[in-house]
C-alpha cells in the first residue's frame, strides 16, 4: 500500500514526528498517515464523508490519556489506532499499544488494546498478544533471519467485538478471499487457514502472498510460483521475485535478469512483457532535504521512509506503465504505446487519471506532480508539490509552496473549498483530515 503525502511540518512538530517514527519503523510498516501533535484547537480533526462533512469529530476524543495517536484509514468499517500508554509496572515508561475506532466514534473498549495489530479485513483482524518491554522492537520485523522458527510472536484473529476467534501463530497475513496465510510457531512453513482457523492449504511454503482472483503467490526454495484455492500448483516456483496480486485478470512479476516485467493470466501464461529497469536500479521518488524538503528522483534500492512508491507495475484500467530511455508512459494490454514515455515517473491509472512526476529542471529544484488523462493530456499540469491517486472522485494534493492539503476533482478544482493541515485519501467513503491539538487528551 502507497504512503500518502505528508506536508512539511514545523520544527517542533517535525521533531515529534521523527521520534515517533523511529519507534514505529520496526514494528508497523503499514501506517497510512502520521499525526504530529500541535497546539491548534480550532483546526478540524476527524473523519469526513464524501460531501466534506465531519462525521467523526476526534477533537472530542477523551477516552485515553495518551501522548500521541496515529490513525489508519477506515478499513472494513473501523480505523486502526496506534497510541502510547503509561505502563506503571515498568517505571512509568510509555508502551506501544494498538486499538480500533468504530464508525460511531467509539473505541472497541479500554481493555481491548494490543501489542500490534493489522487492519480489519473480511470481518477479522490479526492482533499480536505478546507482552513486550516498552520500546522493544518486534522480532518479526527482521525478515533476514536464517531460521524463521525464531520469529515467534503471538498472533491471533479477533472479530469486531474484540473476541479472539482462533490462533496463536508466529506470523500471519490478512484475510483475502476467505483465506489467510499463517505460520505456526516453531515452524518454517506457511499454510492457509479459513475463517474458522481450520487448515485449508498446506505445503513447503517459506512465504506466501494474499489470494486475489483465485490465485496466490507461494515461495518454495526461494523461488515464487502460483497456486489456486484448492492448493493446486498453477505456476511451478521459478521466479526470483514475488508474483504480485492479480489486477484486472493479470499478475505482474519482475524478471531482473532480463530487465522486464511479465504479465501472467490466471493459467500462469505470459500474455505481455514490457521492458523495465530492475527494482534495485530503477529511479524512486522520496523526500530530499537538499531540495527544500520536496520530492526528488534518486536511485534505489529502497532506503527511505518517505519513498512514495516502487510498485507501479499493476494493470489498471487496461493500461500498464512502460519505460523507455529512463522515461515513463503507458501502454495497453497488447503492448501498444498509448502515452509516449516522457515523464520521470508515473503510477497506474486511477479513476481515469494517471499520476505523473517531473523532476525539477533547475539545479536544486524539487520535482512536481500532475495528472494525465487516457490520451496523455496533462489535465492537471505538473505543478503540485505533493499528490495522491484518485479515490472516490477526488485526490489529496498540495499546491506549489503551500503547507496545506486540499481535495481536488478530476479537473484539479478544490472540491470542498477548504484546505487542511493534513488529509488522507478517501477509503470506504471516509477520509481523515486535520490533526489533534496538544490539549486534546
Amino acid at each position: 500500500m502507497m504512503k500518502l503525502p505528508v506536508n512539511r511540518l514545523s520544527s517542533a512538530s517535525f521533531l515529534v514526528f521523527v521520534l515517533i517514527s523511529v519507534g514505529l519503523a520496526l514494528n508497523w510498516q503499514n501506517v497510512a498517515f502520521t499525526w504530529a501533535v500541535v497546539a491548534d484547537r480550532n483546526e478540524p480533526f476527524g473523519f469526513i464523508d464524501k460531501k466534506g462533512k465531519m462525521v467523526i469529530d476526534l477533537r472530542k476524543m477523551n477516552q485515553y490519556k495518551a501522548s500521541n495517536c496515529f490513525f489508519h484509514s477506515i478499513s472494513d468499517g473501523s480505523s486502526l489506532v496506534f497510541t502510547q500508554l503509561g505502563d506503571t509496572d515498568n517505571n512509568g515508561f510509555l508502551k506501544n499499544k494498538y486499538m480500533f475506532l468504530n464508525l460511531n466514534g467509539a473505541f472497541m473498549g479500554i481493555d481491548r488494546t494490543f501489542e500490534r495489530a493489522h487492519d480489519f479485513s473480511e470481518g477479522l483482524a490479526a492482533v499480536d498478544l505478546m507482552n513486550r518491554e516498552p520500546w522493544s522492537s518486534s522480532s518479526s520485523s527482521s525478515s533476514s533471519l536464517d531460521d524463521p522458527r525464531q520469529v515467534n510472536d503471538d498472533w491471533c484473529f479477533i472479530d469486531k467485538s474484540g473476541a479472539v476467534k482462533f490462533g496463536s501463530f508466529g506470523e500471519v497475513n490478512d484475510f483475502s478471499e476467505g483465506l489467510a496465510g499463517v505460520r505456526k510457531k516453531n515452524s518454517c512453513y506457511w499454510q492457509f487457514v479459513d475463517k474458522n482457523g481450520s487448515k485449508a492449504i498446506s505445503g513447503p511454503f517459506t512465504a506466501v502472498g494474499p489470494f486475489s482472483q483465485g490465485r496466490a503467490a507461494v515461495c518454495v526454495n526461494e523461488k515464487w510460483g502460483l497456486i489456486d484455492r484448492a492448493g493446486k500448483i498453477i505456476v511451478e516456483p521459478k521466479y526470483e521475485k514475488q508474483i504480485q496480486p492479480f489486477h484486472e485478470n493479470f499478475a505482474a512479476v519482475e524478471v531482473p535478469s532480463a530487465k522486464r516485467l511479465d504479465y501472467l493470466n490466471a493459467d500462469g501464461e505470459i500474455v505481455l512483457s514490457v521492458d523495465r529497469t530492475p527494482a534495485l536500479n530503477r529511479k524512486i521518488i522520496r523526500r530530499n532535504p537538499e531540495k527544500g524538503g520536496g520530492f526528488a528522483l534518486v536511485k534505489g534500492p529502497y532506503t527511505a521512509d518517505y519513498e512514495l512508491s516502487t510498485i507501479n507495475c499493476d494493470v489498471s484500467e487496461g493500461l500498464v506503465v512502460i519505460e523507455r530511455n529512463g522515461k515513463y508512459g503507458y501502454a495497453d494490454l497488447v503492448g501498444r504505446t498509448v502515452i509516449t514515455p516522457r515523464f520521470d515517473y508515473c503510477w497506474p491509472f486511477s479513476e481515469g487519471r494517471g499520476r505523473v512526476f517531473q523532476q525539477g529542471l533547475a539545479k536544486g529544484s524539487k520535482g512536481s506532480f500532475g495528472y494525465v488523462d487516457r490520451v496523455g493530456n496533462e489535465i492537471v499540469p505538473c505543478k503540485l508539490d505533493e499528490a495522491s491517486d484518485f479515490s472516490d472522485g477526488c485526490a489529496v494534493v498540495t499546491q506549489h509552496n503551500s503547507d496545506r492539503c486540499e481535495y481536488v476533482d478530476y479537473s484539479g478544482r478544490n472540491v470542498f473549498g477548504k484546505t487542511y493541515r493534513r488529509a488522507t485519501s478517501f477509503h470506504e467513503g471516509f477520509a481523515l483530515v486535520g490533526q489533534p491539538s496538544m490539549d486534546l487528551f
